[in-house]
């Protein structure tokens, strides 16, 4: 039995694959939440806590759709032109925190 879902890992892999597709001529500078503006590509990136979760917090990446006031709730429209999170659901086992660390970074064509 593995420790890791074959499906998450081959998901994983796919979404790295585009994501390097779609940065190619680009320049990604760090942006934080607070800056995030509608219309802004961006892409983020998740380090889990806990090793369980490494092929399940794959990177997100696409235009910024909608922000909150309170920069709670922000979605994004990926590289399939769905509507989705930015941030992954929280993975933490007691629910005190996300469960995992991220960064933002703001993607500029050139």
């Amino acid at each position: 039995m593995d420790f890791y879902d074959q499906y998450e890992i081959e998901y994983f892999l796919q979404i790295n694959k585009k994501l390097n597709n779609y940065l190619i001529d680009t320049m990604i500078t760090p942006i934080d939440i607070q800056d995030l503006k509608i219309d802004q590509e961006v892409v983020i990136y998740f380090t889990p806590y806990s090793q369980k979760y490494i092929y399940s917090l794959y990177p997100k990446f696409g235009k910024i759709h909608s922000i909150s006031d309170d920069f709670n709730q922000i979605q994004i429209i990926n590289q399939s032109k769905q509507i989705e999170k930015l941030l992954h659901d929280g993975v933490s086992y007691y629910g005190d925190s996300l469960g995992y660390d991220y960064v933002i970074k703001q993607i500029t064509r050139i």
